[in-house]
């Protein structure tokens, strides 16, 4: 049962999904899965025990308080007895990480500077994507990176009818990557009600697959 805020990229995994498994059932359901109250009454979602899938890393980019709450909030979708197979990253070397939020190809650049071509188209704002410079760095305070678009001039924007200034060198931040230790991730989740059933990691220990059951199991 896949879920996601996206009902066109929804229909198109549900169908590949359902190519490359055709005995199973695949049920999409649209949402916005850190602020729905239940999963909706269906007969695939009846008397089962439920495991969650939350793959990749993408944890990591919300803040730990958040991440808490979105661990919390998967419990109380899953139920009673559930488990949740999910994937985090560890901290390693910053010049990895640095180069890996910014790479020589310009995909990342280019991907935060269409967040201002969208508030332009969204928004009726007037941003100037050409007059921000992209950054990517490692806060060790945070243990997290921090993607930012960084004013190459002094400059003004107007968006939904407000007026933002922008010195030379300010930053507007479009994203962060939190890398966690297992401990410290363990020790998050162990607060928002799971344990650590098995883990699965590379050579190097610098990535993890966490199976988690509910403390309550």
């Amino acid at each position: 049962m896949p879920l996601d805020i996206s009902a066109a990229h929804l229909q198109q995994a549900c169908r590949t999904l359902q190519t490359q498994v055709p005995q199973v059932p695949v049920l999409g359901i649209c949402c916005d899965y850190s602020q729905m109250e239940e999963l909706p009454p269906h007969p695939l979602l009846q008397g089962q025990r439920r495991l969650g899938f939350y793959p990749g890393s993408s944890i990591g980019n919300f803040s730990p308080a958040e991440a808490r709450a979105l661990l919390e909030q998967f419990g109380r979708l899953l139920g009673s007895g559930s488990r949740l197979l999910i994937g985090i990253d560890h901290p390693k070397a910053v010049e990895r990480m640095e180069a890996a939020y910014n790479d020589a190809a310009g995909v990342s650049a280019a991907f935060a500077r269409n967040l201002l071509v969208r508030l332009n188209r969204d928004l009726k704002g007037d941003f100037e994507p050409a007059a921000f410079r992209y950054r990517a760095r490692w806060q060790a305070a945070e243990s997290r990176i921090a993607m930012a678009l960084e004013s190459v001039r002094d400059q003004t924007v107007e968006l939904a009818g407000d007026t933002w200034r922008f010195a030379a060198g300010e930053q507007l931040i479009t994203e962060y990557s939190v890398k966690y230790t297992l401990e410290r991730f363990l020790a998050l989740a162990q607060q928002a009600g799971w344990r650590l059933s098995r883990r699965w990691w590379d050579p190097a220990g610098e990535l993890s697959l966490l199976l988690l059951e509910r403390a309550d199991s």
